[in-house]
C-alpha cells in the first residue's frame, strides 16, 4: 500500500530482466492495464508515476541528435584529410554499413539496444573510423600517383595492389584487438553479465569494419574513380601538415634520447 494524490491507494512496481526492452515492458503494462480497466469498476489507475520509457524515449532523441551532430562533424574532417568529395564519401558510407551491420547481427541475435550495447559501438567507432580512412587513403593515393605518373594501368589492378598489404595489417590488428577482450568477455559474475553485451557489440563491429574495409571499399572507389574524373594532386597548402609533420619525425629520430626524456 502507499498514498496517491493524498490519499490510500496501491502501489505496483514491475521489474523487467536486463535484456528486456523498457519499452516493450511499458507497452504490455499499458495493454494489460486497459484490458483490466472494465473489471475494476471505480477504481483510478495512474500509471504515470514512474516511466522508465519517458526517460528512454528522451535519451533516444538526443543521443540521435548528437549523431547527427558528430556525422557532419566527422564529415568536415574526412574533407579536411582527403579534399575529395568522393574520399569522403567512401570513407562515410564503410563506416555506416560497418555499424549497421554489427546493429543488424545484434538484433538477430536478439540484443536491445540498451547503453550498453550503445557504449559498445562507440567504443570501437574509434576502430570503424581508422580502418575505413586507412583502406582510402591508401586507394586514393595509388589513384593519384597513377594519375602522376600518366600510366595507362587498369584501376582495377592499381586499387586490388593497394588493397594487398591491408589485408595482413588489418587482419592482425583486428586479431590483437579481439583477444584483449577476450578474458573480459569469458569471465563470470554478475558484473561481466552486464559487460557481455558491450563487448560482443564492441567485436562484432570491430570485425564488420574489417570485412567492410577488404570488400566494399575497394568496390565503391573502383566504381567511383573507373566513371568519374582522374584523381586530381592535393592543393600546395593540403601538403603543408605533412611536410611539418615529417620535419618533426626526422628530428624526434635524429635524437632519440632527449625526444624519449622528455616523452617519459
Amino acid at each position: 500500500q502507499g498514498l496517491v494524490g493524498g490519499s490510500t491507494g496501491l502501489v505496483l512496481m514491475v521489474q523487467k530482466l536486463p535484456s528486456a526492452s523498457v519499452r516493450g515492458v511499458t507497452d504490455g503494462i499499458d495493454q494489460a492495464l486497459g484490458q483490466l480497466k472494465p473489471a475494476l469498476p471505480g477504481v483510478r489507475i495512474d500509471s504515470s508515476l514512474f516511466r522508465p520509457a519517458g526517460y528512454t524515449a528522451e535519451a533516444t532523441h538526443n543521443l540521435a541528435v548528437a549523431a547527427v551532430i558528430a556525422a557532419a562533424l566527422a564529415l568536415l574532417a574526412l574533407g579536411a584529410l582527403f579534399l575529395s568529395a568522393r574520399a569522403v564519401f567512401v570513407s562515410f558510407v564503410s563506416v555506416a554499413v560497418s555499424m549497421i551491420a554489427a546493429a543488424w547481427v545484434l538484433e538477430a541475435l536478439g540484443y536491445t539496444l540498451n547503453p550498453l550495447v550503445v557504449l559498445g559501438l562507440l567504443v570501437a567507432l574509434v576502430v570503424l573510423v581508422d580502418d575505413a580512412t586507412a583502406a582510402t587513403h591508401d586507394v586514393v593515393e595509388r589513384l593519384r600517383a597513377r594519375t602522376r605518373a600518366g600510366s595507362g594501368e587498369r584501376i582495377q589492378d592499381v586499387i586490388f595492389d593497394a588493397c594487398a598489404p591491408l589485408r595482413s595489417t588489418l587482419g592482425y590488428a583486428t586479431l590483437l584487438i579481439l583477444l584483449a577482450i577476450v578474458p573480459v568477455f569469458v569471465s563470470k559474475g554478475v558484473t561481466a553479465t552486464f559487460v557481455h553485451p558491450m563487448l560482443l557489440a564492441f567485436a562484432l563491429a570491430v570485425i564488420a569494419s574489417l570485412v567492410v574495409a577488404l570488400t566494399l571499399t575497394p568496390a565503391l572507389t573502383m566504381l567511383l574513380y573507373d566513371r568519374g574524373r582522374p584523381s586530381r594532386e592535393r592543393p600546395g597548402f593540403a601538403s603543408l601538415p605533412a611536410v611539418a609533420y615529417r620535419r618533426v619525425v626526422g628530428v624526434a629520430l635524429c635524437t632519440p634520447r632527449p625526444v624519449l626524456i622528455a616523452t617519459c
